[in-house]
């Protein structure tokens, strides 16, 4: 484009800087030919004000400082969420609301259903998605946050625009009119003595030298504005990660006439806004760390590659008791497992997994009286069913593995949190169902990964698992914060215990203080040694998998070949 306003400033100069020839021209003449030269003036100034870019909208105040870096989803909170509802309110196309909760001047940090439904508005109108049946419609995805980042950059200074100067109208000068020179009149003179006969030669009249006429330029015509082109839709750019659909359900029992919990269920008080706040609070923070901690190398490597690209595609909010089934626990004697079976079929679980494509079922409740969660459950599709382990259904999970969850086409897992722990127990659920994917795929693998740990020098050690690293054989506290220092070489693991050894200890993972938080650093830590994305590592000839496939879209995976390695 500032290829073509140059050359359209260069034509409007060279135009205005043309001597044309006047000499030899009538006054009519030469305004008529000014006039012609105006119009073609007139006409690429419209040409070049078409091509100029339109100035972008100001940005709203909540967006000042504000860079969208992350995925946005039902259940997201922060100040990226206030300054992108404050966005979509500035177009009438994509309001959040008209009024109340959300609406302009009423933004909040929380994304709901409203801003999902207008996300997937600016997405249609941007070309992001065709429908909102589309992949992606309603969550703020890779090209999403390209194109609000570049509607939020601030729009550059235009350099002042040169104006030409015309070239002043001549004033016409008459051309004189030659007036040929008389010849003399000849004086009389007497009578000359006779002489020989001569040839009188008459005298001459000038004749006018014409004045040289500079030939007038046939004007230009106007050239036809050529229509500006259509702009094509941004596709989406291929995914650097695989995306993870999570469906969330809360379960908020109230007392009688309160807005708090009820106590005699949850075992908790608290009121329903401040543990709405806490769920999805730590929800987001789940996210963010399981996102972290697929980034292979991610602690040492800034230019690392996350494997998973999470975002909340619904949340089902309930004030009432999780229904109680009959599995009661082996260790634990009246004591039963949360219905899962009605639970999810009474959200239609199948119609998200199969249609929606959710792989991962987030559930918050409470450990309570006769009532304890698992930490990780799956339900095998039937797209699999080659590799199903108990027959008639396959789970690979940190559970009792019976057949208690609907089974769909597609495969799903879900993760019972109780909301009255906290992030560590989060990602120790997942950390779990990790184990017992890998080792389900692939154990000989898996089990050089984890063993050994917790030995003295001279033994190098691996990476350890979830309840212990490699420092320590004790497990959870103890073993996460322990100070004890051993020989690893979980930095740099390869299969064949080649990589580099270093001295680890609990300062690996946290730093300065060692703290006392359920192990967050050390899970991230652990994680982020697990072979991820662009590992390049071998086992004999064998070049290492993407470990992560399995965890994010354990189909596709597993259906490439049940191993870690190709």
């Amino acid at each position: 484009m500032r290829k073509k306003i140059a050359v359209l400033l260069c034509v409007l100069f060279s135009l205005s800087a043309v001597p044309f020839g006047t000499q030899g021209k009538t006054v009519e003449e030469l305004r008529e030919l000014i006039a012609q030269l105006q119009q073609q003036i007139a006409a690429l100034q419209q040409q070049l004000a078409l091509l100029r870019p339109a100035a972008p909208a100001a940005v709203p105040a909540a967006c000042q400082g504000i860079t969208f870096t992350r995925g946005l989803g039902l259940g997201s909170a922060g100040n990226d969420v206030k300054c992108l509802q404050a966005f979509l309110n500035k177009d009438a196309d994509t309001q959040i609301a008209s009024s109340g909760i959300g609406s302009l001047g009423n933004e909040t940090t929380y994304l709901g259903s409203l801003t999902a439904n207008a996300i997937g508005k600016f997405q249609m109108k941007n070309g992001i998605v065709s429908s909102s049946a589309s992949a992606g419609y309603g969550y703020v995805g890779p090209a999403t946050r390209a194109r609000l980042n570049q509607r939020l950059a601030p729009a550059p200074t235009p350099a002042p625009m040169a104006t030409p100067t015309p070239t002043p109208t001549p004033t016409p000068t008459p051309t004189p009119t030659l007036t040929p020179t008389p010849a003399p009149t000849p004086t009389p003179t007497p009578a000359p003595t006779p002489q020989p006969t001569q040839t009188q030669t008459p005298p001459l009249t000038p004749t006018p030298t014409p004045t040289p006429t500079t030939p007038i330029p046939t004007p230009t015509p106007t050239p036809t504005p050529a229509p500006a082109p259509t702009p094509t839709p941004t596709p989406e750019p291929t995914p650097t990660s695989m995306s993870v659909p999570i469906l969330v359900l809360k379960y908020f029992p109230l007392q009688a006439g309160t807005q708090n919990l009820d106590a005699a269920v949850t075992g908790m008080n608290d009121s329903l806004a401040s543990i709405r706040s806490k769920v999805d609070s730590l929800t987001q923070q789940g996210i963010d760390k399981m996102e972290i901690g697929s980034t292979y190398h991610g602690y040492k490597d800034v230019s690392a590659a996350k494997s998973l690209d999470y975002f909340v595609l619904d949340t089902k909010e309930f004030l009432s008791a999780m229904p109680v089934s009959n599995n009661q626990i082996p260790w634990n004697l009246n004591v039963f497992r949360p219905d899962y079976m009605k639970m999810l079929n009474d959200v239609n679980i199948c119609d998200y997994v199969n249609n929606s494509g959710v792989k991962q079922v987030w559930v918050w409740g409470y450990h309570f009286g006769n009532i304890e969660p698992v930490e990780s459950n799956m339900a095998m599709g039937t797209a699999p069913q080659a590799f199903w382990n108990h027959g008639t259904y396959g789970d690979v999970s940190n559970s009792e593995q019976i057949n208690d969850m609907p089974i769909c086409s597609k495969t799903y897992t879900l993760y019972n949190y109780n909301y009255g722990r906290g992030l560590g127990e989060l990602l120790e659920d997942h950390g779990h169902q990790l184990e017992s994917v890998y080792s389900f795929v692939d154990n000989n693998l898996w089990s050089k990964f984890k063993n050994p740990y917790g030995e003295p020098a001279p033994v190098v050690n691996s990476c350890g698992w979830t309840h212990a690293g490699p420092n320590s054989k004790s497990e959870y506290q103890p073993g996460w914060a322990s100070e004890a220092t051993v020989k690893s070489n979980c930095e740099d693991w390869h299969p064949d215990g080649s990589g580099v050894i270093n001295d680890v200890n609990c300062h690996t993972w946290y730093g300065a203080a060692c703290l006392d938080n359920g192990g967050v650093e050390f899970k991230i830590w652990w994680m982020q040694n697990i072979p991820g994305k662009d590992n390049n590592l071998m086992d004999g000839i064998r070049q290492l998998r993407n470990w992560w496939d399995f965890y994010g879209d354990f189909d596709s995976a597993v259906q490439q070949g049940k191993n870690l390695s190709f």
